[in-house]
């Protein structure tokens, strides 16, 4: 009887270790890592060791064997091949106010970062990213300034099913690229789900550091499988405000102030998209400037205001859809003022390839 005593309280012990592996109440601070945060020291090294305890901490817990097609007996042994089958639990990686400089890219996965107010990730090369996120599933961001660097958030998601990434009440500056991007590559020498696609990088870790690899950013790309939305967010000054083939994106209540020598295209998506109470300014317009370029799916563009800083103004949208889609197009402009000049407000440019939208609506 005592042994079996004995038995129950270390079975008792080993679950309570268990249980405190996954109750992350008080997340994780970047300061605990050696993060300084004045504006002059590097923090690139303690800010990534944070990044890589979380995404080596991480569990996953199994909730259903995902279904496999009949015609796929090759996965029938995996367990799970898409997140529809899995979920994640992560702790909170938290930046208190502060300054944090860069010198190279951050990598993580799965991740929830949270900042307070003056809370600024600075990169201090223009030419290089400031945090990639590879394979990242589930991602929050939230509260944090994003300040200079070429791209500032870019996921690769592995094209994988129900990819959810939230981005909110955040501040992006200076970008000399697009602040937010998400790309799958088509892998040319790919054969199965494993390999079919590449990111703009491949990372290797030495002792916990990434090394990255850039990628072909010139292959053709998915529509891949991620919801994206961008809520309560400021874009000031960057290149590029998103560069997304997702399969949906939602921008509500957010501002995009373009640089002087804006040049192209503010947004680029590549399926569904819907922009609602947001505000755009540009110094100076152009017949080859575009606000958004819709490359596939349905377009909305609602209660918002796109202003000029000179008469030639702005076209609001361009559909540009290279080939059919699996289901109806649509692009609807909806109670918007804008600032287009001599410009269409709408331009549809392909029609040579008979591939208009089958809805346009305009009030």
């Amino acid at each position: 009887m005592k042994m079996k005593k004995i038995l129950f309280a270390a079975f008792l012990f080993l679950c309570s270790l268990s249980l405190a592996a996954v109750e992350w109440h008080d997340g994780v601070n970047v300061k605990d890592f050696g993060a300084v945060g004045d504006g002059v020291t590097d923090d690139t090294a303690a800010l990534q060791k944070a990044l890589r305890y979380c995404q080596k901490l991480y569990e996953r817990q199994l909730l259903a064997k995902q279904p496999m097609a009949d015609d796929l007996p090759e996965f029938a042994d995996h367990k799970a091949v898409s997140m529809t089958g899995e979920t994640v639990r992560l702790p909170e990686i938290f930046f208190p106010a502060g300054r944090y400089i860069i010198s190279n890219t951050l990598v993580a996965g799965d991740m929830v970062l949270r900042g307070e107010e003056g809370s600024e990730i600075v990169m201090t090369d223009p030419a290089k990213d400031i945090l990639y996120c590879d394979r990242g599933y589930r991602s929050m961001v939230s509260g944090l300034t994003f300040e200079g660097g070429k791209r500032q958030i870019l996921n690769y998601t592995f094209n994988e099913d129900m990819t959810y990434i939230a981005v909110e009440n955040c501040t992006f500056r200076n970008s000399s690229s697009y602040a937010l991007w998400s790309h799958n590559y088509r892998n040319p020498s790919g054969y199965d789900y494993f390999t079919i696609t590449k990111g703009p990088y491949s990372v290797e870790w030495v002792d916990d550091m990434p090394v990255l690899t850039p990628g072909d950013e010139t292959l053709n790309y998915y529509a891949n499988s991620t919801l994206l939305t961008v809520y309560n967010c400021r874009f000031e000054n960057c290149a590029g405000v998103a560069d997304m083939a997702t399969d949906g994106l939602e921008v509500r209540n957010c501002s995009f102030i373009m640089p002087e020598d804006f040049t192209g295209i503010a947004v680029k998506t590549g399926s569904e998209c819907r922009y609602v109470n947001c505000y755009g300014y540009a110094p100076k317009g152009g017949s080859d400037k575009y606000w958004f370029d819709v490359g596939n799916g349905r377009c909305l563009v609602a209660d918002s205001v796109f202003e000029c800083g000179s008469a030639d103004g702005i076209t609001l949208a361009r559909i540009s859809y290279s080939g059919r889609g699996e289901a109806y197009d649509s692009c609807m402009l909806l109670n918007n003022t804008v600032a287009c000049g001599n410009n269409p407000m709408l331009l549809i440019d392909n029609s040579k390839l008979e591939n208009t939208p089958n809805i346009v609506e305009i009030s």
